[in-house]
């Protein structure tokens, strides 16, 4: 019996040791370890998005400059040229003579006035390679050029002074869209000629001698476009710009309704073609055709 119990024990270990050998590869004595499971957040970054080789056009085009999208020949030129600077019973070239020109606001005048008159007279340099205006107007002193801002009440007394037509020089009345008195031109008379003459420029010995070859009245309740137009507009007048046309609406010249800020880009064409050396103060209209036509020739 105890015999039986020893091998039986014997047995039992026998066993135990092949079990071990056979369910673990690990040494003795070694812990196998737990596998752990490691969650990493990773926070990606977009790619930048390439350009395409090719660009699509916006799809709104920018706005086009007059100088990039009209270009006039010289005929329309030339036409234009003759169309604005003859009128108003004025049949000859009435050029500035002088080679600075000085212009005076007084009256109701604003500082936007002011502003708008010194842009144009720069711009007006730029285009003329003999007179040049002033950088900027003058403020109540007596220039070449007056420009008087004044209510539309004061404007309709100016008006009716029919004295001024017959005996002190020329008057143009010019009228808004609604029919009020937006300016009036009034021109001084030269009186040394024989005879009264209304020339508002080229009569130099005594209207520009005396200083004085115009005034422009402006209403000065104007506001807006419409202000500005009649002032620039009464400048070019005494700049020697005294006819209009009706071919081109958007002109500052167009003798239709017209509340055009500025010169459009014929009109500055004209504008340096009468303050070239070409051109020249006292020219009738045939001389002035026979002109243009060498200078197209020639062109």
């Amino acid at each position: 019996m105890r015999e039986n119990i020893i091998w039986m024990g014997m047995l039992l270990l026998i066993l135990s040791i092949v079990s071990a050998g056979c369910t673990s590869s690990t040494p003795s004595g070694t812990l196998s370890p737990t596998p752990q499971i490691i969650y990493v957040t990773v926070t990606s970054t977009p790619a930048p998005s390439l350009a395409p080789e090719t660009s699509t056009l916006p799809t709104t085009l920018p706005a086009t400059t007059p100088t990039e999208s009209l270009i006039y020949t010289s005929d329309q030129i030339n036409k234009h040229f003759v169309d604005i600077v003859f009128g108003n019973d004025i049949s000859t070239i009435n050029k500035y003579p002088n080679t600075l020109v000085k212009d005076d606001v007084t009256g109701d005048f604003t500082a936007s006035d002011i502003n708008l008159l010194s842009i144009f007279q720069q711009q007006f340099n730029e285009y003329s390679s003999t007179t040049q205006l002033s950088n900027a107007p003058i403020e109540n002193e007596q220039g070449s050029i007056i420009i008087d801002f004044l209510p539309e009440s004061s404007l309709q007394n100016l008006a009716m002074d029919t004295s001024y037509t017959s005996t002190l020089g020329k008057q143009i009345i010019n009228k808004d869209s609604s029919g009020n008195i937006a300016s009036i031109y009034r021109t001084a008379i030269s009186q040394s000629s024989p005879s009264p003459s209304y020339t508002p420029l080229s009569a130099q010995t005594s209207v520009i001698g005396n200083g004085v070859i115009g005034t422009i009245y402006v209403n000065s309740d104007m506001t807006g476009d419409e202000r500005t137009h009649f002032i620039i507009r009464g400048l070019l007048y005494y700049l020697g710009f005294v006819g209009q046309t009706g071919t081109y609406p958007d002109s500052i010249f167009y003798s239709g309704q017209n509340n055009t800020t500025t010169p459009d880009l014929i009109d500055w064409d004209a504008i340096s073609l009468m303050y070239g050396n070409t051109i020249t103060s006292g020219m009738n209209l045939t001389q002035v055709e026979n002109t243009l036509l060498i200078l197209n020739t020639n062109s």
